[in-house]
């Protein structure tokens, strides 16, 4: 009797340590699926996003400017404006990548599983395989370096297109030369670090600013596609 009684009691004790074992391990996994539901309202993503907005409205400009040799004062000052908005932005995107960045490792989120939430808020988005393939992390960190030349590029692409306006511009150039705009070999598609654009679509699914995350995610798609690598 005494023999059950232990025997009842270690078995008791076993099933009660593996269902807690089992809610620790549910609790964890529960937590990283929130993490970037959480994060969502955090100044530094509002941040992230408000930054691809501008970036979206300036690289769609420049575009639409390129070749137009009858450019207004009016688009002029648009386009200063535009431009002016992202140089003023690309500090503080740099900065609240950092701190984003800092909030998920100090969390004990910055490991396979944020790589895994952030693919599945891209959803069906283009960039998604770049994703997939270079890590959510990895970009991050990458986008972070990235953002070091936004703003001289954004003073080359305004000064090509006002150049393009004056006909100072080597015929067929492109108003993206000499920038991380680059065009590639089919002329007029321009190039920038797909890293920032990445993240910047980022911000924008995480905060469901669909018409930014559609307009950028079209721009990497042009100028990036799915085997460019951080540092293109």
């Amino acid at each position: 009797m005494k023999n059950l009684n232990i025997r009842s009691i270690l078995t008791a004790l076993f099933s009660i340590a593996f269902v807690a074992v089992l809610g620790l391990s549910a609790v964890r996994e529960a937590s990283a699926q929130r993490y970037l539901t959480q994060i969502k309202s955090a100044a530094e993503v509002r941040g992230i996003s408000q930054f691809g907005d501008d970036l979206s409205a300036f690289l769609e400009l420049a575009e639409s400017l390129e070749g137009n040799k009858r450019i207004t004062p009016v688009q002029l000052t648009r386009l200063d404006r535009t431009g002016k908005k992202v140089k003023d932005g690309a500090g503080t995107f740099k900065n609240n990548l950092k701190n984003l960045i800092a909030k998920l490792k100090n969390s004990q989120h910055w490991d396979d599983q944020l790589d895994k939430e952030i693919n599945e808020t891209l959803g069906n988005r283009r960039i998604r395989a770049f994703f997939q393939r270079n890590g959510g992390r990895n970009l991050l960190t990458a986008g972070e370096t990235a953002a070091n030349s936004i703003s001289r590029d954004v003073d080359t692409i305004i000064s090509n297109i006002k150049n393009q306006q004056a006909g100072n511009a080597s015929g067929g150039d492109s108003v993206f030369a000499k920038t991380a705009f680059a065009p590639n070999a089919s002329a007029k598609k321009f190039k920038f670090k797909c890293a920032v654009l990445g993240v910047a679509i980022f911000g924008a699914e995480l905060l469901g600013a669909d018409r930014t995350a559609e307009n950028l995610d079209g721009i990497f798609d042009k100028n990036c596609g799915s085997g460019a690598t951080p540092t293109s």
